[in-house]
């Protein structure tokens, strides 16, 4: 069975909320509002977000695929990368 929390509309809090909760340590949170809110309207900040919030839960490969995503829409990014780099020593 799956069970799926929506979160608060994203426009209302914005990314600011989603960052908030990954520095809090409540990364299933903040991967589930990157998740919907990219959904409702797709940006390269919340790639990154959610690659922030997959790599806070351990979740190598899905934090790897956002951050790839991220990088595809803004070009290279060193510290994405210097993440990237560290995902794949995992």
């Amino acid at each position: 069975m799956l069970i799926v929390l929506w979160p608060l509309p994203v426009r209302a809090a914005g990314t600011a909320s989603i960052d908030a909760a990954i520095s809090e340590g409540k990364c299933r949170e903040a991967a589930t509002t990157a998740t919907a809110a990219l959904v409702e309207a797709p940006s390269a900040a919340l790639w990154r977000l959610l690659g922030d919030a997959r790599r806070c839960l351990g979740e190598t490969r899905p934090a790897a695929l956002a951050y790839r995503r991220y990088l595809s829409e803004v070009g290279p990014d060193p510290t994405v990368e210097v993440l990237l780099r560290g995902l794949r020593e995992r």
